[in-house]
Protein backbone atom coordinates (compact mmCIF):
# COMPACT_ATOMS: atom_id res chain seq x y z
CA UNK A 1 0.00 0.00 0.00
CA UNK A 2 1.34 3.48 -0.59
CA UNK A 3 -0.06 6.28 1.50
CA UNK A 4 -0.19 10.10 0.46
CA UNK A 5 -1.35 12.90 2.35
CA UNK A 6 -1.89 16.81 2.73
CA UNK A 7 -2.33 18.98 5.81
CA UNK A 8 -3.22 22.38 7.14
CA UNK A 9 -1.46 23.68 10.23
CA UNK A 10 -3.26 25.24 12.99
CA UNK A 11 -3.84 29.17 12.18
CA UNK A 12 -3.09 30.61 15.62
CA UNK A 13 -1.06 29.63 18.41
CA UNK A 14 -3.31 27.15 20.37
CA UNK A 15 -6.10 27.05 17.82
CA UNK A 16 -7.77 23.69 16.56
CA UNK A 17 -7.75 24.25 13.14
CA UNK A 18 -5.25 21.22 11.77
CA UNK A 19 -6.39 19.18 9.25
CA UNK A 20 -5.28 15.74 7.26
CA UNK A 21 -6.44 14.47 4.70
CA UNK A 22 -5.02 10.97 2.98
CA UNK A 23 -5.39 8.81 0.11
CA UNK A 24 -4.30 5.05 -0.05
CA UNK A 25 -3.55 2.31 -2.82
CA UNK A 26 -2.35 -0.82 -3.34
CA UNK A 27 -3.26 -3.67 -0.98
CA UNK A 28 -6.41 -5.48 -0.97
CA UNK A 29 -10.22 -4.37 -0.55
CA UNK A 30 -11.36 -1.78 1.76
CA UNK A 31 -8.98 -0.01 4.51
CA UNK A 32 -9.33 0.45 7.78
CA UNK A 33 -7.79 3.58 9.49
CA UNK A 34 -6.58 4.05 13.53
CA UNK A 35 -5.08 7.50 13.81
CA UNK A 36 -3.32 8.54 17.20
CA UNK A 37 -2.13 12.03 18.47
CA UNK A 38 -1.54 14.42 21.17
CA UNK A 39 -3.41 14.23 24.23
CA UNK A 40 -5.34 11.34 23.74
CA UNK A 41 -6.72 11.66 20.71
CA UNK A 42 -7.32 8.69 18.29
CA UNK A 43 -9.91 8.52 15.09
CA UNK A 44 -10.81 5.60 12.41
CA UNK A 45 -12.15 8.33 9.51
CA UNK A 46 -9.80 8.48 6.59
CA UNK A 47 -9.70 12.32 7.24
CA UNK A 48 -9.11 14.10 10.45
CA UNK A 49 -9.94 17.61 11.06
CA UNK A 50 -9.94 20.22 14.04
CA UNK A 51 -6.77 19.02 14.87
CA UNK A 52 -4.20 20.65 17.60
CA UNK A 53 -0.87 21.23 16.68
CA UNK A 54 1.68 17.63 17.20
CA UNK A 55 2.39 15.01 15.47
CA UNK A 56 -0.26 12.28 14.50
CA UNK A 57 0.26 9.12 12.92
CA UNK A 58 -2.16 6.36 10.81
CA UNK A 59 -2.18 2.76 10.71
CA UNK A 60 -3.97 1.80 7.61
CA UNK A 61 -5.12 -2.04 6.98
CA UNK A 62 -6.49 -4.07 4.05
CA UNK A 63 -8.65 -6.58 3.96
CA UNK A 64 -6.23 -8.77 4.13
CA UNK A 65 -4.79 -7.27 7.09
CA UNK A 66 -1.75 -5.41 5.47
CA UNK A 67 -0.85 -2.51 7.40
CA UNK A 68 1.21 0.50 6.44
CA UNK A 69 2.04 4.01 8.49
CA UNK A 70 1.82 7.16 7.58
CA UNK A 71 3.20 10.28 10.38
CA UNK A 72 1.74 13.65 9.52
CA UNK A 73 3.21 16.75 11.71
CA UNK A 74 0.44 19.96 12.29
CA UNK A 75 2.42 22.86 13.46
CA UNK A 76 1.51 26.31 14.33
CA UNK A 77 2.66 29.73 14.65
CA UNK A 78 4.56 30.92 18.15
CA UNK A 79 2.41 32.56 20.74
CA UNK A 80 2.54 36.46 20.20
CA UNK A 81 4.53 38.13 22.97
CA UNK A 82 4.31 41.57 24.41
CA UNK A 83 7.06 42.60 26.68
CA UNK A 84 6.84 45.96 28.31
CA UNK A 85 8.55 48.44 29.90
CA UNK A 86 6.71 50.90 31.86
CA UNK A 87 6.59 54.21 32.87
CA UNK A 88 5.23 54.91 36.09
CA UNK A 89 3.56 58.69 36.85
CA UNK A 90 6.48 60.72 38.88
CA UNK A 91 3.59 62.89 40.76
CA UNK A 92 0.32 62.56 41.83
CA UNK A 93 -2.73 62.91 39.43
CA UNK A 94 0.44 63.55 36.93
CA UNK A 95 0.18 62.61 33.01
CA UNK A 96 3.68 61.16 32.29
CA UNK A 97 3.51 57.80 32.10
CA UNK A 98 4.00 55.39 29.19
CA UNK A 99 4.31 51.81 28.19
CA UNK A 100 6.62 50.64 25.36
CA UNK A 101 6.39 47.38 24.00
CA UNK A 102 7.97 44.85 22.27
CA UNK A 103 6.18 42.45 20.21
CA UNK A 104 7.35 39.04 18.64
CA UNK A 105 5.75 36.02 17.68
CA UNK A 106 3.06 35.07 15.41
CA UNK A 107 2.99 35.76 12.09
CA UNK A 108 3.65 39.41 12.02
CA UNK A 109 2.31 42.27 10.94
CA UNK A 110 0.69 43.58 14.05
CA UNK A 111 -1.83 45.91 15.03
CA UNK A 112 -2.69 47.15 18.11
CA UNK A 113 -6.07 48.59 20.31
CA UNK A 114 -5.27 50.02 23.28
CA UNK A 115 -7.99 51.27 26.02
CA UNK A 116 -7.52 53.15 29.34
CA UNK A 117 -9.37 55.22 31.81
CA UNK A 118 -11.05 57.96 30.89
CA UNK A 119 -11.99 55.97 27.35
CA UNK A 120 -8.48 56.23 26.23
CA UNK A 121 -7.98 54.78 23.22
CA UNK A 122 -4.78 54.35 20.91
CA UNK A 123 -3.34 52.09 17.95
CA UNK A 124 0.41 52.94 18.56
CA UNK A 125 2.65 49.81 19.71
CA UNK A 126 4.34 52.34 22.03
CA UNK A 127 1.60 55.11 24.43
CA UNK A 128 2.73 58.22 26.10
CA UNK A 129 1.88 60.78 28.42
CA UNK A 130 -0.20 58.61 30.57
CA UNK A 131 -2.33 59.12 33.64
CA UNK A 132 -2.77 56.54 36.54
CA UNK A 133 -4.33 53.24 36.18
CA UNK A 134 -5.36 49.90 34.05
CA UNK A 135 -4.35 49.85 30.33
CA UNK A 136 -5.44 46.85 28.00
CA UNK A 137 -3.80 45.89 24.56
CA UNK A 138 -5.26 43.82 21.87
CA UNK A 139 -2.67 42.38 19.31
CA UNK A 140 -3.10 41.27 16.01
CA UNK A 141 -1.56 39.45 13.67
CA UNK A 142 -1.62 39.44 9.68
CA UNK A 143 -3.32 35.76 10.46
CA UNK A 144 -5.60 37.84 12.43
CA UNK A 145 -4.84 35.53 15.61
CA UNK A 146 -5.37 37.73 18.64
CA UNK A 147 -3.49 37.82 22.02
CA UNK A 148 -4.58 40.10 25.18
CA UNK A 149 -2.67 41.89 27.70
CA UNK A 150 -2.87 44.07 30.44
CA UNK A 151 -0.36 46.56 32.37
CA UNK A 152 -0.86 48.84 35.26
CA UNK A 153 0.49 52.72 35.41
CA UNK A 154 1.23 53.48 39.05
CA UNK A 155 1.94 56.98 40.88
CA UNK A 156 3.32 57.87 44.23
CA UNK A 157 1.15 58.90 46.96
CA UNK A 158 0.37 63.03 46.99
CA UNK A 159 3.24 64.05 48.45
CA UNK A 160 1.91 67.56 51.08
CA UNK A 161 4.42 69.65 53.70
CA UNK A 162 3.37 70.21 56.98
CA UNK A 163 4.78 72.62 59.74
CA UNK A 164 5.07 72.26 63.12
CA UNK A 165 6.00 75.23 66.17
CA UNK A 166 8.56 73.24 68.51
CA UNK A 167 9.54 76.58 70.17
CA UNK A 168 6.78 79.46 69.54
CA UNK A 169 7.84 83.56 70.14
CA UNK A 170 8.27 83.52 73.81
CA UNK A 171 9.19 87.36 73.95
CA UNK A 172 8.24 90.68 71.96
CA UNK A 173 11.05 90.63 69.36
CA UNK A 174 12.18 87.44 70.06
CA UNK A 175 12.16 84.39 67.22
CA UNK A 176 11.15 80.44 66.65
CA UNK A 177 12.13 77.15 66.01
CA UNK A 178 9.84 75.39 63.30
CA UNK A 179 9.95 72.04 61.74
CA UNK A 180 9.18 71.39 58.03
CA UNK A 181 7.80 67.97 57.58
CA UNK A 182 6.88 66.10 54.23
CA UNK A 183 4.78 63.21 53.78
CA UNK A 184 3.89 61.24 50.72
CA UNK A 185 5.37 61.93 47.12
CA UNK A 186 8.64 60.08 46.75
CA UNK A 187 11.54 60.28 49.15
CA UNK A 188 14.03 61.17 49.21
CA UNK A 189 13.36 64.71 50.52
CA UNK A 190 14.43 68.18 50.17
CA UNK A 191 13.56 71.59 52.15
CA UNK A 192 12.63 69.55 54.99
CA UNK A 193 13.42 69.83 58.81
CA UNK A 194 14.06 72.32 61.84
CA UNK A 195 14.32 75.75 60.72
CA UNK A 196 15.43 78.71 63.41
CA UNK A 197 15.42 82.53 63.97
CA UNK A 198 11.69 82.76 62.52
CA UNK A 199 10.49 86.04 63.71
CA UNK A 200 6.88 86.92 63.48
CA UNK A 201 5.12 87.11 60.46
CA UNK A 202 3.99 84.43 57.81
CA UNK A 203 6.89 82.08 56.85
CA UNK A 204 6.16 79.65 53.29
CA UNK A 205 8.35 76.48 52.97
CA UNK A 206 8.41 74.28 49.45
CA UNK A 207 9.72 70.82 49.64
CA UNK A 208 10.86 68.53 46.40
CA UNK A 209 10.48 64.92 46.48
CA UNK A 210 13.50 62.24 44.69
CA UNK A 211 11.34 62.89 41.71
CA UNK A 212 11.51 66.27 41.85
CA UNK A 213 7.74 67.14 42.57
CA UNK A 214 6.75 69.91 45.31
CA UNK A 215 4.32 70.93 47.91
CA UNK A 216 3.72 74.19 50.41
CA UNK A 217 2.89 75.16 53.36
CA UNK A 218 2.53 78.29 55.32
CA UNK A 219 2.66 79.04 58.93
CA UNK A 220 1.85 82.44 60.95
CA UNK A 221 4.05 83.34 63.58
CA UNK A 222 2.71 85.67 66.79
CA UNK A 223 4.55 87.03 69.12
CA UNK A 224 3.40 88.96 72.48
CA UNK A 225 3.05 92.30 72.94
CA UNK A 226 5.80 94.46 74.08
CA UNK A 227 6.42 94.24 77.82
CA UNK A 228 6.13 97.86 79.00
CA UNK A 229 7.20 99.35 82.40
CA UNK A 230 5.50 102.18 83.86
CA UNK A 231 6.35 104.01 86.75
CA UNK A 232 5.56 106.80 89.20
CA UNK A 233 6.91 109.15 91.41
CA UNK A 234 5.23 109.91 94.90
Amino acid sequence: MNISHSSTNVGCFGGQTGSITISVSGGTGSYNFSWTGPNGFSSSNQNISNLFAGTYSVIVSDANNCTEVATVVISEPSQIQATSNVTNISCFNGSNGSIDITTSGGTGGYTFAWTGPNGYTNSSEDILSLVYGTYNLTILDNANCQSNFQFFVSQPTLLTASINILNPIACNGGAAVIEVVASGGTPNYIGTGPVSGLTAGTHTYTITDGNNCTASASITLTEPDALVVSTSQT
